[in-house]
């Protein structure tokens, strides 16, 4: 799920605008009239249009009347004119005016500051808040600021420090508790988030980004009621906030309430029809009821931001599901493509190469998902699969076994590893391996079946069958544990529910070789050559290469 923070208060250009506005404003001095207006024009005191208010501060700039101060104002006040036109390389040139003519001026640092900072050029922001507070070491809102920009620079250490010496100058600022508790977030630390946010609120009972936030971090500490709690408060106080209700949904999501957590992110995204993340979270949380909605939600999700390699994983992981191998290929190579540094999409692209039996390219993404992530132990289990069905059992072994050393409990790898022991007549191992599987999982139908193969090898026919019995009771569609049972109770020396078994296997699965070829067998012993004839001929029309059965119909004089 992505989460959303309530963007930081810096010093949004609004709030220079009017601090400069109503601060800053020149003072009265003998003048013409005309001159009179044009001042209130520069400052914004009297409304006007950008136009007008560059062609009055140019005015006065040009008057040479003005103290070195005023004239720095003058030129600050253009140059946020500028800016709100669009123009921020006049801007950022009247700013530096501005600093050449009082460069004792702290603001004029910060407004460029803040400029340098709209316009991405970080260093250069943080240079110039660093001047303001030489200046100026007083002004804790230049420290928010300040750390801002370096926090965005990923300098959260120094950010945090900015942030911890404005509350020290202002230990009411909401402002700096807020950010410091993103701060303390991002870094890992949700107790001393939820610490910060909880002040912001003592000084701000409404302040809904801080109920948001804290929010997040009780989500971080998996206490999500808790995170419910503050999510829901925080759209009280704003019931227009899309980000509350989608990271609402993601807390309902983590307590499995799929139906909630749609409806919040459904509703974020009537609040804000351009959410993307809305849209990949509400497509993650249709995938268990419905692949076909999902797909439609992240395909909207990729339309409003294609640079988001998580939405094409998750896409191409749903067409993997509805088996459309190509589209999961080419949406797990743009992922790639977009963040290279993703051992999880290697990992899943290697498993769609792996279905459509392209196990060589299965296996290179594997390798490169353990390179990236060489503790990944479902990649190391995902490879022992494709190097199993290539042949190569000693492979497969070894990796199984790094998966079991790296997931103790990974319950796939012990079946896997079990079946290979058992191959290989190592029928204690294979027990171990089964007997472990089942205790970390009691409802895994396959272990059950597999041990009931090594018990059925051993001649252990009772206890075979109470295994396959336990597999179906599991999975009553289970067509392997019906043949394996049928085999059992054959063995055993009951033909008749030995037929009955392999008939359902094939009941289920209507293309089941092996399972035809029995029955046949089993027909044959009872005489039932007819039938026995019919069977051996089914099992070669599905593959004319089952020599098994080619061999006993030929035997049989039916072909």
């Amino acid at each position: 799920m992505r989460l959303r923070e309530w963007p930081r208060f810096c010093l949004p250009t609004g709030a220079i605008a009017a601090a400069l506005a109503a601060g800053l404003a020149l003072p009265p001095r003998p003048a013409l009239a005309q001159s009179g207006r044009a001042e209130t024009i520069c400052t914004g005191e009297m409304r006007a249009s950008a136009e007008q208010q560059i062609a009055a501060c140019s005015e006065l700039i040009g008057s040479g009347r003005y103290s070195r101060r005023n004239l720095s104002i003058l030129y600050m006040n253009r140059a946020l004119s500028q800016r709100a036109q669009g123009d921020y390389a006049k801007a950022l040139d009247d700013m530096g005016e501005a600093i050449r003519s009082d460069p004792g001026y702290a603001r004029a640092y910060v407004a460029r500051g803040q400029m340098f900072h709209d316009a991405r050029d970080l260093d250069r922001a943080i240079a110039d808040y660093g001047e303001a507070l030489r200046l100026d070491p007083s002004d804790a809102r230049t420290l928010i600021s300040r750390g801002h920009v370096l926090d965005e620079k990923g300098d959260r250490v120094l950010a945090l420090a900015d942030f911890s010496e404005a509350i020290k100058l202002d230990p009411s600022s909401v402002l700096a508790y807020f950010n410091r508790g993103i701060a303390h977030r991002r870094l890992g630390d949700p107790d001393r988030a939820i610490a910060d946010f909880t002040s912001a609120l003592r000084f701000d009972a409404k302040h809904a980004g801080a109920f948001n936030n804290r929010g997040l971090a009780y989500y971080d500490k998996k206490a999500l009621e808790a995170a419910i709690a503050d999510f829901s408060e925080a759209i009280r106080i704003d019931s227009n906030y899309a980000r509350a209700y989608n990271n609402r949904g993601n807390a309902w999501s983590g307590k499995g309430d799929r139906d909630r957590a749609i409806t919040d992110y459904s509703r974020a995204i009537l609040l804000d029809p351009n959410y993307a993340d809305a849209y990949f979270n509400r497509g993650m949380a249709w995938r268990a009821n419905s692949v076909e909605a999902a797909i439609e939600d992240f395909d909207h999700a990729i339309r409003l931001d294609p640079a988001q390699a998580a939405y094409f994983r998750e896409r191409g992981l749903a067409w993997h599901e509805r088996k459309a191998y190509d589209k999961a290929i080419a949406d797990l190579t743009e992922s790639i493509r977009l963040d290279p540094g993703q051992a999880a999409a290697f990992n899943e692209r290697g498993n769609v190469w792996e279905d459509m039996g392209e196990r060589d390219r299965a296996i290179a993404d594997y390798d490169e998902a353990i390179r990236l992530k060489p503790d990944y132990a479902a990649a190391y289990y995902n490879r022992g699969v494709s190097w199993r069905r290539k042949g190569d059992d000693s492979r497969a072994l070894a990796d199984y076994s790094e998966a079991i050393r790296l997931d103790p409990k990974h319950v796939g790898a012990y079946s896997n590893r079990g079946i290979i022991w058992d191959d290989r007549g190592d029928r204690v191992k294979a027990l171990a391996d089964f007997d472990r599987a089942i205790a970390l999982d009691p409802a895994f139908a396959a272990a059950y079946n597999n041990r009931g193969n090594v018990l059925r090898g051993r001649g252990e026919y009772d206890k075979a069958m109470a295994d396959y019995d336990r597999a179906i009771g599991l999975r009553p569609d289970y067509a392997v544990a019906y043949f394996n049972r049928g085999w059992a109770v054959f063995l055993s020396g009951n033909e008749a529910q030995a037929i009955a078994d392999m008939t359902k296997a094939i009941a289920i699965n209507p293309r089941y070789v092996a399972a035809y070829e029995r029955r046949a067998r089993m027909y044959e012993k009872l005489g039932e050559r007819d039938k026995a004839i019919a069977d051996f001929r089914r099992a070669i029309d599905i593959d004319n290469n089952y020599k098994p059965a080619a061999d006993s119909l030929r035997r049989l004089g039916g072909g």
